[in-house]
């Protein structure tokens, strides 16, 4: 014979299958919580994929370095050319010194990770790095070339850093009163790492940045005695 459940067990179970329930409220609460630790969550992780692409751009731009260096030792002191009468570009002429064959047509070192995808002229040899215009011939103006042993202090003396586009040569007037450019150069958190002409690593701001052409940091010249200028430098 069947008996009908008692009250007891009836009421046991209505309490264990309201336990296992959410209310509205509570899940309303659960989705409120999840929406305020992605809020957290996202810029932090985005922070970090940036530092550690801004990491790799100041290991590249050592690598830079060091390439410039062995072609300096192979070529009498002299910095790359970057001439556009000589069909050249600085980054052209230390390929072989970053251990690239001079017909591959991507070339890693050479493109900032925070800029990947961004340079489409591999053929022509740029890069989205740019070297120091007063450090290079360019143009054809092949008497303007120095030497590394004519700088005295190399600690103070910009060798390459971020530039926009699939940059060659930097050239700060280029970028005065350039939004866009601006934004390419100083991309590391509204920075631009550079490295000098000693091998040390930095980055420098919007606010720091000599948007004209001068600073002791920029220009060679006025480290150098006007005796040993070279011919047609100025």
């Amino acid at each position: 014979m069947n008996r009908p459940p008692s009250k007891l067990k009836t009421q046991s179970i209505r309490k264990v299958g309201t336990a296992n329930a959410f209310t509205l409220v509570e899940l309303l609460t659960v989705i409120a919580v999840i929406g305020i630790l992605a809020a957290i969550l996202i810029p932090v992780t985005a922070s970090v994929r940036e530092s550690a692409r801004a990491s790799a751009c100041r290991s590249q731009l050592r690598q830079i370095h060091a390439a410039v260096l062995l072609y300096s030792g192979d070529h009498e002191g002299y910095f790359p050319d970057d001439n556009n009468a000589g069909g050249k570009t600085w980054a052209m002429e230390i390929s072989t010194y970053l251990g690239y064959d001079r017909h591959l047509d991507y070339k890693e070192i050479l493109e900032c990770p925070s800029k990947a995808g961004r340079i489409a002229n591999w053929q022509f040899w740029h890069s989205n790095y740019a070297m120091n215009f007063l450090l290079v011939a360019h143009d054809g103006q092949d008497p303007r070339r120095i030497r590394v042993e004519q700088i005295r202090d190399p600690s103070r003396i910009l060798l390459a850093h971020d530039w926009y586009g699939w940059g060659r040569i930097s050239i700060p007037a280029e970028i005065r009163g350039q939004a866009a450019r601006q934004a390419e150069v100083f991309i590391h958190d509204n920075h631009s790492n550079l490295v000098f002409l000693d091998g040390h690593v930095g980055r420098i701001s919007r606010a720091e940045y000599p948007f004209d052409q001068g600073g002791s940091w920029y220009d060679p010249g006025r480290q150098m005695e006007t005796a040993r200028y070279p011919y047609g430098y100025r």
